[in-house]
């Protein structure tokens, strides 16, 4: 079933969604990608918009995204079928990526 039917097309989610398609992520995965031991289940790009979409949101803790991520619609949106992120790493990308996430812009 696709979630995407039951959120309007003048949605928060969809509307960020369409700014944030256009950014380049090159920088961003390549640095995601390199990391050394198990594959990651959720890509960069995915990443970046649960946690910019989250500060939009007013999801201020990494244990709130998390189960934003299980719970709620709009985050199951953006995930596509991927695993929700635990809170560790929704921390650990805020804090080992800041630089790849300022050259998004």
């Amino acid at each position: 079933m696709d979630i995407g039917v039951n959120i309007s097309e003048s949605s928060p989610v969809r509307v960020i969604s369409k700014l944030l398609e256009g950014l380049d992520y090159g920088y961003l995965t390549q640095a995601y990608s390199k990391n050394k031991g198990r594959k990651r289940k959720i890509e960069a790009y995915k990443m970046f918009f649960i946690i910019a979409y989250a500060m939009f949101d007013g999801v201020n803790t990494t244990r709130a995204i998390e189960k934003n991520c299980r719970e709620n619609i709009n985050y199951m949106w953006i995930l596509r079928g991927c695993p929700a992120p635990d809170h560790n790493t929704a921390i650990r990308f805020i804090s080992n990526y800041k630089i790849e996430v300022e050259d998004l812009f």
